[in-house]
């Protein structure tokens, strides 16, 4: 099995809880932001495009967000970040932590590599068009929080060899030795790699 990650951005976004402005900024790193001054405010950045392959075992999600705030203390720079499965509508996983976002545009994170956010997580959960992060306004209200960039990194441990199938008769099988023939000769295949997103994986 391999350990692999996939950092993706979202492409559409929502207004949850009124306050936020020109949402649509987050998608990319231009310095063009969203705002908010507007306390527990609430937008959500979805439709990621994650394709998680099938049988892969969910470990940990990385929510990162460019940006900065205006006040002049941490309480008046705050945002909280967390995650939903119903394109924001809805809290799935939350940290619980409320972060500093600094008065210099860098990127705060949340979660961790081995972080599920408090909650389960499937491979159709995360490649849904649905998954979600909602960022919201915390701490105190009254100053602008600015957002140029929201990314996900999601990371999970795809699928053995030992876990490929194949039909026979109609029926999905286990492979649990795989051979090719070379030379007129049968051979036990003992690495094989395939291209996933582009690149070549080892799948053993």
């Amino acid at each position: 099995m391999a350990d692999e990650n996939s950092l993706k951005a979202p492409t559409s976004s929502a207004s949850i809880v009124s306050g936020w402005t020109d949402i649509t900024n987050i998608y990319t790193s231009n310095d063009q932001r969203a705002q908010s001054e507007t306390l527990n405010s609430v937008m959500a950045g979805y439709n990621f495009g994650f394709s998680i392959p099938t049988g892969s075992v969910i470990n940990g999600i990385i929510v990162s967000v460019e940006g900065y705030g205006a006040g002049n203390n941490a309480s008046r720079r705050s945002l909280t970040a967390a995650l939903s499965k119903d394109a924001g509508a809805n809290v799935a996983g939350d940290v619980g932590a409320s972060t500093d976002m600094g008065s210099g545009e860098a990127v705060t994170t949340w979660g961790a590599s081995d972080s599920l956010w408090n909650t389960t997580w499937s491979v159709d959960d995360i490649n849904s068009s649905n998954f979600a992060v909602r960022i919201a306004v915390s701490g105190s209200g009254g100053y602008i929080r600015y957002v140029d960039y929201v990314t996900v990194d999601v990371y999970y441990t795809s699928p053995s060899a030992t876990n490929m199938q194949i039909v026979i008769s109609e029926t999905w099988k286990d492979v649990t030795n795989y051979q090719i023939i070379v030379g007129g000769t049968w051979k036990v295949v003992t690495g094989l790699q395939s291209i996933i997103s582009g690149a070549w994986k080892t799948i053993f």
